[in-house]
């Protein structure tokens, strides 16, 4: 009987063979299972584990399209870009759901993360030429290494805050595999590898679309790497081939315009020069400057895959390895450049350096891997048949022992998020259960009246202080887990509109903003109010201009107030004075004028349409049924309706049969229905890889004429 690791062993052992190897292998996923369980403080810890914790619960309520990005009324104005992730795809959250917030539920989401990168790292190393044993301990080594066994992880703990990128490392893996083994065979054997790498594309376009953009420095060394190493002119062609039909594909069809609108059509691609940039730094450059703060186990797995890539460019015995080794070393000295080319020049205000490499990774411990398997020679294949079970079974009791004499770093964030005072009153009148009507969001507007200027760490620290204090940061997830919308927005995607009226009517010029958030210290009633705000938590004390003071709460760090304010916009402002259809600067400056209100008037109108004279409308209402946001109103004449939710040319607007309204951009930011009679309208944010995808592109190209390059800069 011959092993999967090589070795022979004799017929009448190997019953007892199996039932041996079976029994490791077992161990050694109850030691893992058991590891996460002994570190579970530490799974999805942070306020981006609570985020994703929160948006899953909510996207399993709410059924979301698997095609399209879903509106969520529960942040910002009614966007949900956080990397336009539906989280309900991946298959570590959707098989965990019915657990619910539980400690099981938490352990059984790495679990499956684990299973996923494993495997996937373990057909790479096979594809590149590497036998199972090695290849298995490659995967096993990416799974300690990455996941959080000891504390939040031995190398930077973005596992420990957002699992299901462990998922993403995975796809993109197994995607290079299915690029290597395409168009070694014939035509029928070609076709499962086509085809898996079809899907697995729509995966990434489906589930979390900008990490594709990550994936891609690992995807060009899988492609350039993969048609120089080519056996043969056939595979080469064939790899050509079709690399070029689904690069076509992509952008005929769509989803290449899907992914750029994504990424040019934010606040940070637009306005770079208003944002910090606080990702040229040293840790945020690689792994292998991680020693003195995260720890030695990245800096020395970094100098492993250098030191087993420059090996492997004298290996003669397997080609592609040795084309690898060479791409490896040619990323190595990229990676760096461009680094250094951020921090001197100081133009990107993209995603950091580090977040590229951690798809890397995984070539990182299979060079590592064998690097290590060159110093120990023989003694590691001597072990035959039994490498894979002992390597499992020694990795279980590593994650074990890790799990039991780690540091558990305190990250705050607990979540569920308590109730405190605050959320009872909020949630009592505001909450937004599915569909009931809307009746304001929340603000978490904190002064710190002793800094000058404050960006997002110090607005962290203080989120972090009372987290800890009251068990709720009162800021996102403290609220939206209680069914209140808040305006505060997380994501990379915040669009230039709401960046715009955000920046410049609730934040100070001083103030430093950050790719992703927001931060704003003015309470400025009427702005607010016209984005839907009815309460505002504030370290600010009274008296608060045209607030009053719903209730106070002190904390360890000082004292922090509840203001409601008056009118807001629950989807019935219906204001009958318009200012006409001004250019972005114009409208901000007269958003901004002491004389605007917003309840009597309006920026904005349909195009190709007179406005003429209007009256208020009646019985003005929205609801949200989890996809779409449902408007209803009426009028004895002509009325305008501004909504406060963020207008795109992504929303549809499907009316019930006798309404008559139309559409328009309203405040720079805002839905506006211009509409007679009676309104009945449900609009739903329709925008997918092949649903739309041109959406956000229009939205930017609309925004350039209306004058976006003639904005003063902040």
């Amino acid at each position: 009987m011959n092993s999967a690791g090589g070795g022979a062993v004799p017929n009448s052992d190997a019953t007892r063979f199996f039932w041996v190897r079976l029994s490791l292998i077992l161990f050694g996923a109850v030691g893992l299972a058991l590891a996460l369980w002994l570190n579970r403080s530490q799974l999805l810890i942070g306020f981006d584990g609570g985020y994703i914790r929160d948006l899953a619960r909510r996207q399993f309520l709410w059924d979301v399209p698997l095609t399209s990005i879903s509106m969520d009324i529960y942040q910002g104005i009614g966007d949900i870009f956080f990397c336009a992730m539906n989280v309900t795809l991946f298959p570590s959250f959707a098989l965990t759901a019915w657990m619910g917030q539980t400690d099981f539920a938490k352990v059984g989401v790495y679990f499956v993360v684990a299973i996923e990168m494993l495997a996937a790292t373990a057909c790479l190393a096979r594809t590149l030429g590497m036998n199972w044993p090695p290849a298995f301990a490659a995967g096993l080594l990416i799974c300690l290494c990455m996941l959080p066994l000891s504390g939040s992880g031995l190398i930077y703990p973005i596992l420990s805050l957002v699992p299901q990128q462990g998922t993403l490392i995975a796809v993109s893996s197994l995607l290079g595999a299915c690029f290597l083994r395409f168009g070694q065979t014939g035509v029928r054997q070609d076709l499962p590898f086509a085809v898996g790498a079809i899907g697995l594309v729509a995966f990434f376009l489906l589930a979390s679309p900008l990490t594709l953009i990550l994936a891609i420095p690992f995807l060009l060394i899988c492609g350039v790497a993969g048609l120089i190493g080519a056996k043969c002119s056939r595979e080469r062609a064939a790899k050509s081939w079709l690399v070029a039909s689904f690069l076509l594909f992509l952008t005929a069809t769509g989803p290449a315009a899907y992914v750029l609108g994504l990424f040019v059509d934010t606040a940070v691609f637009v306005f770079p020069g208003e944002f910090v940039n606080n990702r040229a730094t040293v840790l945020m450059a690689s792994i292998l400057f991680h020693w003195s703060t995260v720890g030695p186990v990245g800096p020395i797995l970094a100098v492993l895959a250098f030191c087993g890539a420059v090996l492997g460019i004298f290996d003669r015995s397997n080609r592609r390895m040795r084309v690898f080794a060479v791409a490896l070393l040619t990323y190595f000295v990229s990676r760096m450049s461009f680094w250094s080319l951020t921090y001197l020049v100081d133009f990107w205000r993209g995603p950091g350096a580090l977040y590229f490499e951690f798809f890397v990774l995984p070539l990182y411990a299979i060079f590592a891997v064998r690097f290590v398997g060159r110093c120990i020679g023989r003694w590691g294949a001597a072990l035959g048949a039994w490498s894979i079970p002992l390597l499992v079974g020694g990795t279980a009791s590593a994650a074990v022992v890790l799990a039991v004499t780690g540091h558990r770093t305190n990250w705050g964030f607990p979540y569920p998020p308590a109730a405190t005072p605050f959320t009872d009153i909020i949630a009592s009148e505001s909450a937004v259960p599915l569909g009931s009507n809307f009746a304001g969001r929340t603000a978490s507007i904190m002064m710190l009246p002793e800094k000058a200027s404050v960006g997002w760490e110090d607005l962290h620290q203080l989120d972090s202080a009372l987290s800890a204090a009251t068990g709720n940061e009162m800021r996102l997830v403290g609220l939206s887990h209680f069914g209140i919308p808040t305006l505060f927005q997380y994501g990379p995607t915040t669009t230039p509109a709401f960046h715009i009226v955000t920046s410049r009517l609730l934040a100070r010029d001083e103030d430093r903003q950050t790719r992703s958030v927001q931060v704003s210290r003015r309470i400025e009633a009427p702005a607010l109010g016209m984005l839907g705000v009815r309460f505002v938590i504030s370290d600010l004390p009274p008296p608060v201009d045209r607030a009053r003071l719903r209730g106070t709460m002190p904390y360890s760090g000082g004292t922090i107030h509840l203001y409601e304010l008056d009118r807001p916009n629950l989807g019935n402002y219906s204001p009958t004075r318009s200012l006409g259809a001004l250019d972005i600067g114009p409208a901000v400056a007269a958003m901004k004028s002491a004389d605007f209100d917003p309840v009597e008037s309006f920026t904005g109108a349909p195009d190709g349409v007179e406005v003429g004279p209007l009256t208020p409308a009646t019985d003005a209402s929205m609801s949200f049924d989890g996809v779409g946001l449902h408007v209803r109103a009426k009028t004895a004449g002509r009325s305008v309706l501004i909504l406060p939710i963020e207008y795109s040319r992504c929303l549809e607007f499907v009316q019930a049969p006798g309404s008559k309204g139309r559409v328009f951009r309203a405040n720079v930011v805002e839905v506006g229905i211009l509409f007679e009679g009676e309104l009945a309208t449900e609009l739903t944010l329709r925008h997918g890889p092949w649903s739309n995808p041109l959406c956000r592109i229009r939205d930017l190209m609309e925004m350039r004429e209306l004058g976006l390059a003639n904005l003063p800069a902040r």
